[in-house]
């Protein structure tokens, strides 16, 4: 019997899950924008008239996704990396699908996350993010990866936002 319990226990065992990204493609943006989190939504609406597809679509060769290796069809997250050379630093925006931010999967996918960053981090200066000033999720949840509050921009995007710009600086620097 303590076999059993044993064999239970393990096949319900919910493994860490292993991420990767690849560059975007249309089909990944029609997937992952109806699953985007309400904050990521918001940015979408705060930073222009589109809907989220067409936002999405746009510069799609600036935009990968990151997506569980075992399920390579459904995006988790997307991000937008715009280089900006003169200055050697890049804009990003990053935006989460509900299982990247489910309570089971969000220490594995931080993990991820941060190794991106890094990576990014690597090849820029500085890592620039806009943030909507009152969506304070989305703000905690960057300064977590050591974004820190860098300016703040009135009248920001279609609709006229104040804007926060967060700042991750290379480590090396």
């Amino acid at each position: 019997m303590a076999h059993a319990k044993s064999y239970l226990r393990d096949r319900d065992a919910t493994p860490a899950p292993v991420y990767e990204s690849r560059s975007a493609s249309e089909t990944d943006i029609r997937k992952i924008a109806s699953r985007l989190c309400p904050a990521a939504l918001v940015e979408i609406e705060a930073l222009s008239k589109y809907a989220p597809v067409s936002f999405l679509l746009q510069n799609l060769d600036r935009k990968r996704v990151i997506l569980y290796w075992s399920k390579p069809d459904w995006p988790v997250a997307i991000i937008d990396t715009a280089p900006v050379k003169d200055w050697n630093e890049a804009h990003i925006w990053v935006g989460l699908t509900e299982k990247a931010t489910d309570e089971r999967n969000r220490e594995a996918f931080n993990r991820y996350l941060r190794s991106l960053f890094d990576q990014l981090n690597g090849q820029h200066h500085q890592l620039l993010h806009h943030v909507a000033q009152s969506n304070f999720a989305q703000i905690r949840w960057l300064e977590q990866f050591g974004f820190i509050p860098f300016r703040r921009l009135s009248h920001y995007g279609d609709k006229q936002t104040e804007y926060v710009v967060m700042r991750r600086a290379c480590a090396n620097v």
